[in-house]
């Protein structure tokens, strides 16, 4: 299962290629959840089920790899969008810099008044605000009052200051910040990247570490699984044989009981390799978009080089006729690929078009919008009551119960099925078996 939660961070400018980009970016970059500073929305206002929005429209939250969200805020509060996720408090905020200093505080305030007491807590977003602390050449108003908010709920601040988050023609800045709680400020690999957004704000990335439950840390502990398919037989026949049983107190003889059944694992068959599987490209994605992405990306790096000289106008507009012709193609391609995709239906509708909505649906937990009285009818007419069949044990207090016997331990262990999956402590059931 996987332990840690991959988070980019990106102000999209409105700009509906950008957003585009950002689906092959999460296939390419593993990412699994989005702070989303000014989303594009379509005009018709058919946002993704998978978003979260705040009241202005100009934050999100957008889940990918199948994450559920566990609580939001509703109805959504003005200034940041809030998704709890994992166990984790997410919070993607936008200052727009037309706000006043007043209305900029009024935001912090409820933004901080709604995070208290909540934990871990992950903030994020462009703020439009300016301090020494993640690299700005001075502090204004509006970053000191950030600074002093994040300060009130004791987070930690991302930013090492060492590449700007902001870039265009007119010059750099460093307004998009993160901010996190202590218990999950370790090992994040927060940086600032150099891939191609179509937006003037840098894509951001960092990991969460989850909270690992008792499970999954007894599962840790033991490490990786055992390939039961590449088991020696023969090597069990003999370990097995020559195993003694072992004797003492309960505790120590389960104790090394196990430890025998792990060295006969190790002995007997390889641990499994653990790696994240990679995830196809989105559908309408292609070769020809990433060449053009990799053009656009050496225009703009040719033009943050030539910054200063002479011929630094002419490359920024060659930087912006190449960025021009990408976001063209994107709409292209996904125009191409839909109606692509529409036509699919009649020869294979349990194709594309089915896994994508299925896909779609499966991302929102499968909840409909039906009305509580239809969900109890519906409920009502596929589980009937039923009267109770049976009765409870009445086991008398004190009562004493027969040992249980060397050959009844083995007759149990002969019924698991070879199939079956392990438990905590990963012993296949082929080798208690045998």
């Amino acid at each position: 299962m996987q332990e840690y939660i991959n988070v980019a961070q990106l102000n999209v400018n409105h700009c509906g290629a950008a957003q585009s980009l950002l689906q092959q970016t999460a296939v390419e970059r593993k990412i699994d959840l989005f702070l989303l500073s000014e989303p594009y929305i379509p005009s018709g206002g058919n946002a993704d089920v998978d978003t979260i929005f705040d009241e202005t429209g100009k934050s999100a939250i957008k889940c990918c790899a199948g994450f559920q969200v566990q609580e939001r805020q509703n109805p959504p509060l003005s200034g940041f969008a809030y998704g709890k996720v994992k166990g984790v408090h997410f919070y993607s905020c936008y200052g727009p810099p037309s706000d006043s200093l007043q209305q900029f505080e009024g935001m912090l305030e409820a933004l901080v008044e709604h995070a208290r007491g909540r934990g871990p807590v992950v903030i994020a977003g462009d703020f439009n605000a300016w301090a020494l602390e993640w690299g700005s050449r001075a502090s204004n108003r509006r970053g000191r009052a950030l600074v002093d908010a994040m300060y009130m709920l004791d987070l930690v601040l991302l930013n090492d200051g060492l590449r700007s988050t902001f870039d265009n023609d007119r010059g750099s800045s460093y307004i998009d910040v993160t901010f996190v709680s202590r218990s999950i400020a370790a090992n994040v690999n927060w940086k600032v990247l150099d891939d191609v957004t179509l937006s003037d704000h840098a894509l951001i990335t960092f990991k969460i570490q989850l909270t690992s439950g008792t499970n999954r840390l007894l599962r840790r502990q033991m490490g990786r699984a055992w390939d039961t398919k590449r088991i020696d037989n023969a090597m069990l026949e003999y370990i097995i044989d020559d195993l003694e049983n072992p004797v003492g107190q309960v505790e120590s003889m389960v104790a090394n009981l196990n430890l025998l059944l792990e060295k006969t694992c190790d002995a007997t068959m390889p641990r499994r390799k653990t790696s994240r599987k990679n995830k196809p490209p989105v559908y309408w994605w292609c070769d020809t978009l990433g060449n053009m992405r990799a053009e656009c990306h050496s225009a703009r790096r040719r033009a943050q080089r030539a910054r200063g000289r002479d011929n630094h106008p002419q490359l920024i507009e060659q930087y912006k006729l190449v960025r021009a012709a990408l976001q063209k193609e994107i709409a292209k391609a996904k125009a191409g690929a839909f109606k692509e995709l529409l036509t699919s239906l009649d020869e294979d509708p349990w194709g594309m078009a089915y896994k994508i909505v299925y896909k779609r649906i499966k991302a929102t937990g499968g909840k409909g919008q039906l009305e509580p009285e239809i969900m109890a009818r519906i409920v009502e007419e596929l589980f009937p009551k039923q009267t109770t069949l049976w009765q409870a044990a009445q086991i008398t207090t004190g009562e004493q119960f027969p040992r249980i016997t060397p050959e009844e331990v083995v007759s149990a262990a002969k019924r698991i099925k070879p199939s079956k999956a392990p438990g905590l402590d990963g012993i296949p059931r082929g080798v208690i078996k045998a």
